[in-house]
């Protein structure tokens, strides 16, 4: 299939397809979880589960972000899976997401802004970029305020 592409004069195209690397890590234990929120780089911790529809429509933004943003660690917390991890958290509904740098809570965003976001932007391409670069911009207002601390 790729091959095809590249074939019938798409390079650019297959070059950034090939280009794209979807870096969200699921986490697999509590200790998992509290050793990679630990870590002196900025790590963005979603917590979903399999049937949340919303989480669902998140993932996708989700996994471009994290192609946009290689230097954040992105990690998913399945909360059926690790429910003692959601309670400590303080997790109430999902998706939720959390950013965390050394350990530190530095802002945490409930999954019904992102939510409304997708909801309201049928999808289309157009409007889920505009998700993305919101959501971009959201994380680009933290950094920012993180590193001038």
């Amino acid at each position: 299939m790729m091959k095809n592409i590249c074939n019938i004069g798409l390079a650019k195209e297959c070059h950034n397809l090939l280009q794209k690397r979807f870096l969200v890590r699921v986490v697999e234990s509590a200790d998992d979880y509290k050793a990679t929120i630990l870590q002196d780089k900025l790590v963005l911790a979603k917590f979903s589960a399999s049937w949340c529809k919303p989480c669902q429509k998140a993932k996708p933004v989700i996994e471009e972000l994290s192609n946009e943003l290689p230097h954040l660690n992105f990690i998913d917390v399945d909360v059926d899976n690790l429910p003692q991890i959601a309670d400590e958290e303080g997790v109430k509904t999902i998706p939720f997401f959390k950013l965390f740098r050394s350990g530190k809570l530095l802002d945490e965003v409930t999954g019904n802004l992102l939510s409304l976001l997708i909801n309201t932007s049928y999808l289309s391409r157009y409007q889920f970029t505009l998700t993305t670069q919101l959501f971009i911009i959201h994380l680009v207002v933290i950094i920012y305020f993180t590193n001038n601390i």
